[in-house]
């Protein structure tokens, strides 16, 4: 059982993903959108324009 417990630590840096260079909140804003719709309408929006720019624009519902 040591040996499992021991063996699986020791393989958890081998799971852990590759992190980016420069992870760095620019900016954040809240926009009220009245549906779900529209929430999801804006977010490609503005992940469309991000991206045409060369950035990645990431959108979160907090409830």
């Amino acid at each position: 059982m040591i040996r499992v417990a021991l063996a699986s630590l020791l393989m958890c840096p081998a799971c852990t993903s590759e992190q980016l260079k420069s992870t760095k909140t620019i900016a954040a804003y809240e926009v009220p959108l009245p549906t779900a719709s529209d929430k999801q309408r804006f977010a490609a929006l503005l992940s469309e324009k991000a991206k045409a720019f060369g950035f990645r624009g990431d959108s979160a519902t907090v409830h």
